[in-house]
């Protein structure tokens, strides 16, 4: 895909720096902004379901929310949430909008109503720490990947719906497929685990563990078609697995950690954020089709969002 193609391709890719900026390009690799206000490295950032703002989660303990201003600028913070006593490790947006969930390494994940800035609930007592959140696509239940090394299931109003358990070690990651019958989780434990329900997540299920990166995995990920699986992780690499757990290939390139990957909005491409201060876009056959270099120090998080 040749870059006269890419610069056709309505999509803006955002990214948290440890500088505390959150970086937006063009899909072509053009630079359109470095949005600067947090005292600290950006862990999470997650656009909105109609890409109008973007959250972003800091070391600082704070989350903040920036609305567009026109197709590709952004204004400074439009809101900041403050309640978390220590980093915020992830975001995630309820399906309409209306919702952000923020985890943390205070033990708590935090839901928020948008619009208003008011805290709707704090989820507490998880003293290994919240390391990553996602909501269910009907928007009825909630996943949180724990220091502990499981994943517990909830319904909004607090009751715990499920444990998930089989990872060693802490659960970095967690998001549910497009359909919610599934959800994925990275661990540092090295694996990936995909979780497929039978009826009610409250009611067993089957587990498939994909193994093959040599550390931590770091994020994980489901194609928007939700026929395939990408993962990042500290060994360098990004994979790209089909769900029986077959691995389809392996992304090489970065020279250090990658934290972050993230599908295009049509599946078509997958970008990676590494420490190495770079995101690759490739396509899903593996082709390296570019490589957007940072000034503002390592890259944490990723996300991909079409200009409305």
């Amino acid at each position: 895909m040749p870059d006269r193609f890419l610069k056709k391709y309505p999509i803006l890719l955002a990214a948290g720096s440890s500088e505390g900026t959150v970086e937006i390009w063009q899909i072509d690799g053009t630079k359109e902004t470095a949005i600067a206000g947090h005292e600290a490295s950006v862990l999470a950032v997650s656009f909105s379901p109609k890409g109008d703002a973007i959250a972003s989660g800091s070391a600082d303990g704070e989350v903040k929310l920036w609305r567009r201003n026109g197709r590709s600028g952004f204004h400074s913070d439009w809101k900041t949430f403050k309640g978390h006593g220590a980093q915020v490790f992830d975001l995630a947006f309820s399906p309409d909008g209306h919702l952000l969930a923020s985890a943390s390494g205070d033990g708590t994940f935090k839901i928020w109503q948008v619009d208003s800035g008011i805290l709707i609930k704090t989820f507490k007592g998880f003293k290994a720490g919240v390391f990553g959140v996602s909501f269910m696509p009907e928007g009825e239940a909630i996943a949180s990947a724990l220091g502990d090394g499981t994943i517990k299931l909830w319904y909004r109003d607090g009751i715990c719906l499920r444990t998930l358990q089989g990872h060693k070690d802490i659960v970095y990651s967690v998001r549910f497929s497009p359909d919610g019958n599934k959800l994925v989780s990275a661990s540092r434990d090295g694996t990936v685990k995909l979780w497929i329900r039978n009826s009610a997540w409250g009611r067993g299920g089957t587990v498939r563990t994909l193994t093959g990166h040599r550390n931590a995995a770091i994020d994980a990920c489901f194609s928007p078609d939700g026929r395939r699986i990408a993962s990042a992780s500290a060994d360098g690499t990004a994979k790209l697995w089909v769900l029986d757990g077959t691995c389809l290939r392996t992304f090489e390139g970065h020279r250090d950690v990658v934290y972050s990957v993230s599908f295009s909005p049509d599946g078509k491409l997958l970008a990676s954020a590494s420490e190495d201060k770079t995101i690759k876009l490739w396509t899903r056959k593996g082709r390296e089709l570019k490589t957007f270099h940072s000034s503002k120090g390592s890259l944490y998080s990723i996300n991909f969002s079409y200009v409305f």
